[in-house]
């Protein structure tokens, strides 16, 4: 065995890119503490895959030297180094959650937003406080990374953080705070409902979408909230001055599948801005009273 290992210890200075990434292939997999020296300066390796296959054994082998080689990882010019960084470091489990928090501090964008992946991963409480902090950050990818950990994580003392982000620049970073939201359940529901009160139509657009449970999953609008004053809001916010609340609203209660929504659409298809999106919500509701009209409507009838 110990020869085996020197094997592959000689084979990850070879000039062969091919055998390199085998032998770091394999001490990953062998995990031998005695091999951490050597993985660690493979962490060097022009090669992305081996910097890769070092990540995986780093995380399976751990301590204090292994954690702070991964959190050098993360600044990695490779996508897929950095991810298999994020993904070793979330293996160690709560143990680097102090080391992760001390990284949303650090100078580097990609150490911050790579952190906050981690901690996402881990969904350990303790970094909620430092991940709502780097919701302030100047870099998008930051922010939605803190934004996504956040709702991993669920603890609802980070809804109003989240909330702020409907006022960000950036559209991803707007939508990862709904997805959020909408992650962290029901105690985001009365923010929500009082966001979309707010002046700024982006702001209602986001909290129109939220409450409709508009994520990367459509189907959780029908399941992820069941308070009845939610759809009595987006029935409001069908009179919006804006179109664009208008039509996440009415979007929004195709996605909920509420009954109690069919009449207000059926007079949302009055406004042109809005028509086809209150027809296909119609559709997403399934009820029968909405037949006749959603028939003339494919006639190319006028609603009376």
């Amino acid at each position: 065995m110990a020869q085996a290992v020197e094997d592959l210890l000689e084979a990850l200075e070879d000039v062969d890119d091919a055998t390199r990434e085998e032998a770091a292939k394999a001490l990953a997999e062998l995990a031998d503490p005695n091999t951490l020296e050597a993985l660690i300066r493979a962490r060097e390796d022009e090669f992305w895959s081996v910097r890769a296959y070092v990540c995986q054994g780093l995380g399976k082998i751990g301590g204090s030297r292994a954690v702070e080689s991964l959190v050098g990882l993360f600044n990695d010019p490779i996508m897929e180094v950095r991810g298999a960084a994020v993904t070793a470091m979330a293996h160690m489990g709560p143990a680097v959650v102090e080391r992760l928090v001390k990284c949303l501090k650090d100078e580097r964008w990609r150490v911050k937003e790579h952190a906050a992946k981690v901690c996402g991963e881990i969904k350990d409480a303790r970094a909620v406080d430092a991940l709502m902090l780097v919701c302030r950050d100047r870099d998008g990818a930051v922010k939605s990374a803190a934004a996504e950990a956040l709702g991993k994580i669920g603890d609802a003392k980070a809804i109003p953080a989240l909330i702020k982000l409907f006022q960000d620049s950036s559209k991803t970073v707007r939508e990862t705070a709904g997805t959020a939201l909408v992650a962290i359940g029901a105690p985001s529901v009365e923010p929500l409902l009082q966001s979309l009160k707010n002046k700024d139509y982006v702001v209602r657009c986001h909290a129109a979408r939220a409450l409709g449970g508009m994520t990367t999953d459509y189907q959780i609008g029908r399941t992820w909230v069941t308070d009845v004053r939610v759809v009595d809001a987006l029935i409001a916010a069908l009179k919006d001055s804006d179109r664009a609340v208008r039509e996440d609203a009415t979007i929004a209660l195709g996605q909920i599948g509420d009954v109690r929504a069919i009449d207000a659409l059926i007079e949302a298809m009055k406004d042109g801005a809005v028509k086809r999106h209150a027809i296909m919500s119609l559709g997403m509701i399934g009820d029968a009273r909405a037949l006749p009209v959603v028939l003339d409507a494919m006639r190319g009838k006028g609603i009376r």
